[in-house]
């Protein structure tokens, strides 16, 4: 037993016979005493030498260490900081200057910040990050960190431009550098190709050069390689200030992108930066009720469903709901509640729009906009937006009314069919009940009105209708007492009537029969195109007769009939919503089968439709190429209504056969 005691007590004293004596020493110190050991010190913002520039004495240390830098101040240290000529004993000064190409070391002293502390025997140190030497003296009380420095000329900042990404398009591996001590670092590597690699974000897989395209809504990285011009003189600093500039073809200015940066070695680094691939919108269009006499402004946005863009309706004062009516005259904005619009007064409505998530429109100059199908102004706005401009005439108020409908014939009964003039503002108004029929009332002498199914004209009796017209909006009746009306062209009485409608009524008496000429038939068959649920009005006309009827069915091509046409001359007018009035010139004198056609607004050809080949032919009789003659294609062609074929109505033909701005 003795001798295994001993042969432990051997081993021990050799063991600990290979620690240091001092450092076991001050451990053993430390521990007695409370102290805290540093193991381990950092320093950084240290500035690395720079050629032709003076020693920075700056150093800095982590806030909370439990050392900071001796602020020892002479000739050669300032706030702690030395700097020697590497290979020597030569101390720098502030004025020093350093030189391209040679090793300078920096020697940062440090202190414990208070004796509750103190440096282990052998502590581990970094400056700049980088590993460095460190050295103890006077017993571990302070400590020097050493680093070695190459003077080269340190590039602080990196820039690039590229081509950004596109919908549909291939990525660009082109890119502009354009700055002293740098370059492209020119290799291809898989999906790197000429020092440049694209990273499709959204689907986290990179981009093959040659074969992917852009996709829009989705985010892609681009990663620039950049490399030093020579080894021996430049050098990537620290903390590099970075930026990316990219183009697209329909983008208004170069954008610059949030840009990082990754450091492969102290001469090469990668310049990173995401960006979003956007569908650019070149067109916007939107409705909004017009202007009207006495109603106040509307702040209701129509937008199509599938259009990829909104109403802005943020707090942006003077807009209410996106929307701001102006007083054109004074400039001012009108008020939500209590505005009201002036017959004969323009206004100009901006509406502000902003595009959906993975949008953006078009600069303002390289986009379409149309308010209520009317051309319109663009304007670009903060983030992205636009508003469209566009100024509205407030219609002056109806004066007069003008309506027509069969008079009384003895033996017949009452015609319920009365016709309003086109595009004057109103229309014949449907009321029905209470002996109306279709806006249409008869009255006998004694104020009776006559049963529609039953009644019967007799000769020499008087008879009044009344005929119910209303304004089609955005226009609006003055006042009965200050207008005028006529029925069959003759001065009517005019009469307020309830939702800004208007009555006429005229007196007729019935006249005697007499020798009548030998009634015929006239019959035909009408072609029309668009609008199929839209009925075609024939009205026939002469001196002395008057008869109006409507096609029996909703379709392209349907029958007309008159019945008991007197031998004469006539004018057979036929109509239809969104197509051009014709008249033909017809003589009756005997049963007469007339078939009439018409074309829709801007169908100069007749095909039924508006193309490019009508507005071919309204551009070259607009510039006197090729004459129009024939007066019914004049018409057609004439779609502004101003008389004279001009390159606006060619533009406007051409703009509604490529679906840009509808005519109808």
């Amino acid at each position: 037993m003795t001798k295994k005691v001993i042969s432990i007590l051997i081993a021990a004293l050799l063991l600990f016979s290979t620690f240091p004596l001092t450092a076991f020493a001050a451990e053993a110190d430390a521990a007695q005493t409370g102290v805290t050991v540093i193991d381990e010190v950092a320093v950084f913002d240290v500035v690395a030498p720079a050629s032709g520039q003076h020693p920075s004495y700056d150093a800095e240390v982590f806030f909370g260490a439990p050392y900071e830098r001796y602020d020892i101040n002479n000739s050669y240290y300032q706030n702690g900081v030395a700097w020697y000529e590497a290979g020597t004993s030569d101390l720098l000064t502030p004025s020093s200057t350093f030189e391209l190409g040679k090793s300078y070391f920096v020697r940062v002293y440090l202190v414990p910040v208070s004796d509750e502390y103190q440096f282990s025997g052998a502590p581990s140190g970094q400056l700049n990050y980088k590993d460095a030497t460190v050295e103890t003296v006077a017993g571990k009380k302070y400590l020097f960190v050493t680093y070695t420095f190459t003077c080269y000329d340190y590039i602080d900042s990196i820039s690039a431009v590229v081509d950004g990404p596109e919908a549909g398009s291939k990525p660009s591996y082109t890119v502009e550098v354009e700055a002293d001590g740098y370059k492209l670092y020119d290799f291809t590597d898989g999906t790197v190709k000429n020092g440049v690699s694209w990273f499709n974000l959204t689907d986290n897989e990179p981009m093959k050069p040659g074969t992917d395209t852009f996709e829009g809504g989705k985010e892609y990285t681009v990663s620039v390689y950049l490399i030093v011009i020579n080894t021996d003189q430049f050098r990537f600093a620290d903390g590099l200030t970075r930026s990316l500039t990219y183009y697209t073809s329909v983008s208004e200015t170069p954008a610059t992108a949030s840009a990082t940066y990754e450091t492969v070695n102290d001469f090469s680094v990668v310049l990173k930066s995401t960006i979003r691939c956007y569908n650019y919108l070149d067109s916007a269009a939107v409705t909004i009720t017009e202007p009207s006499p006495d109603y106040s402004p509307s702040y209701t946005v129509g937008i199509d469903e599938d259009a990829h863009y909104h109403v802005d309706i943020g707090n942006n004062p003077p807009a209410y709901l996106g929307v701001t009516w102006y007083d054109v005259e004074t400039g001012s904005v009108l008020d939500p509640d209590t505005s009201k619009f002036v017959a004969g007064k323009q206004y100009k409505v901006d509406i502000l729009l902003h595009p959906d998530d993975s949008y953006r429109f078009l600069g303002s100059d390289k986009m379409t906009a149309t308010v209520n199908g009317n051309d319109a102004e663009a304007v670009n706005r903060p983030e992205f937006s636009r508003s469209l401009v566009y100024t509205f005439t407030c219609p002056e108020k109806l004066n007069k009314a003008e309506v027509t409908i069969t008079e009384p014939v003895a033996g017949q009964k009452p015609s319920y069919v009365a016709a309003a003039p086109e595009d004057q503002g109103y229309e014949i108004y449907p009321l029905n009940g209470y002996g109306f029929v279709n806006g249409v009332i008869w009255y006998d002498e004694n104020d009776n009105y006559l049963d529609p199914d039953t009644a019967v004209f007799e000769a020499g009796k008087q008879y009044k209708v009344e005929i119910e017209v209303g304004p089609i909006y955005p226009y609006k009746f003055n006042n009965a007492a200050d207008m005028t009306g006529t029925v069959n062209g003759k001065d009517a009485e005019v009469y307020n009537r309830p939702e800004y409608s208007r009555g006429l009524a005229y007196t007729f008496i019935c006249p005697a029969p007499g020798p009548q000429p030998t009634p015929y038939r006239l019959s035909g068959e009408v072609t029309s195109f668009i609008n199929n649920t839209d009925t075609v009005t024939v009205e026939l006309i002469s001196e002395n007769f008057y008869a109006l009827t409507t096609t029996d069915e909703n379709s392209p091509s349907s029958g007309y009939l008159f019945e008991n046409v007197p031998e004469g001359e006539y004018t057979l007018r036929v109509s239809k919503k969104d197509h051009v009035t014709r008249d033909y010139a017809v003589t009756v004198s005997g049963d007469t089968v007339l078939d009439v056609k018409i074309h829709p607004l801007g169908d100069i050809d007749g095909d039924g439709a508006t193309t490019t080949f009508d507005f071919a032919l309204a551009n070259a009789h607009a510039k006197g190429v090729n004459t129009i003659t024939d007066p019914y294609q004049l018409a057609c062609a004439n779609v502004d209504g101003e008389g004279d074929v001009t390159t606006f109505d060619a533009a406007l033909i051409n703009s509604h056969a490529k679906g840009v701005s509808l005519l109808y």
